[in-house]
């Protein structure tokens, strides 16, 4: 596990079952700071109970005074945004607002956790300084609680992360298994990625905790495609790469304002506060 230095501060963490938000808290929790955790699970052991589609019955339930609240809940999947636009726009973006508000009145730090698909995909390391540009549902959404978080008076920065990849939890994980028992894996050509381990991730969301406020962005040091990472993969563990197939989203059925051709972020911010983009090859041997 990861530890850092004892801090102490109060942080709730909105959306505690999330695949960043678990590692996090116990980050968080190795450090000394005191955590509370939402969860719109009921039975949830020790989390409070939260519905982002009503969070005035969590306000009114006399929510815990804290320094820092972290919002990981989000509804992430394309699709998901797709099939109910009203409710992921309830879920992502004014529901996190109200409670940011509420809690950056109260004197709190908020950090909002966003994406690279608040741009188009079309242009590499783009600036933080850019205009958000983003072609589908999920990626507009972010862009406007990017928008509503940013103008709340108070103290709030906002983080976007690329792809985060969790060891033994990986659709590359799947791939290295079936390739490994003889059986064909069929990778995107055209769909790109710039992979982040959960751990840097964390890394990224600690040093903006404890930095201050504005645009953050955090990515490898370039993109690569499915196929390439699937084929690289191959060579790494020595499996024959005719076990690959080469397909492309489009012939899948991932609508074209889905496919991103690059996802890199100019990362120079982070980069100063010592966290250091890695290279999108070399994280390989993480995802599996």
């Amino acid at each position: 596990m990861l530890t850092y230095p004892y801090l102490h501060q109060r942080i709730l963490v909105v959306g505690g079952n999330s695949k960043i938000a678990r590692p996090l808290i116990d980050v968080l929790l190795s450090r000394g700071d005191t955590l509370f955790k939402t969860s719109r699970r009921n039975a949830e052991s020790g989390a409070l109970f939260l519905d982002l589609l009503n969070v005035d019955e969590f306000l009114q339930k006399d929510p815990p005074d804290v320094d820092v609240v972290v919002f990981c809940a989000a509804i992430t999947k394309f699709e998901d945004c797709r099939k109910d636009l009203k409710q992921a726009y309830v879920v992502n973006v004014s529901g996190p607002a109200r409670l940011a508000s509420y809690y950056a009145k109260a004197g709190a730090k908020i950090i909002q956790l966003s994406t690279n698909a608040v741009f188009d995909g079309k242009t590499p390391f783009v600036s933080a300084s850019t205009a958000p540009n983003a072609r589908n549902g999920y990626g507009g959404l972010k862009a406007e609680a990017e928008a509503e978080f940013i103008k709340i008076n108070g103290n709030v920065a906002i983080l976007r992360l690329t792809k985060i990849i969790i060891p033994g939890n990986n659709i590359f994980f799947n791939w290295l298994s079936e390739l490994q028992q003889g059986q064909e894996i069929r990778a995107f050509k055209d769909q790109y990625f710039s992979p982040v381990t959960i751990d840097l991730a964390i890394r990224a969301i600690l040093a903006v905790i404890d930095d201050d406020n504005g645009f953050y962005q955090f990515s490898a040091k370039g993109d690569i495609s499915y196929f390439e990472a699937a084929r690289r993969m191959a060579q790494m563990y020595g499996i024959s790469e005719e076990l690959i197939v080469e397909t492309s989203a489009s012939e899948n059925g991932i609508p074209e304002n889905e496919v991103f051709r690059y996802n890199s972020l100019d990362s120079t911010r982070i980069e100063r506060l010592n966290i250091i983009p890695p290279d999108p090859f070399a994280i390989l041997n993480d995802l599996v």
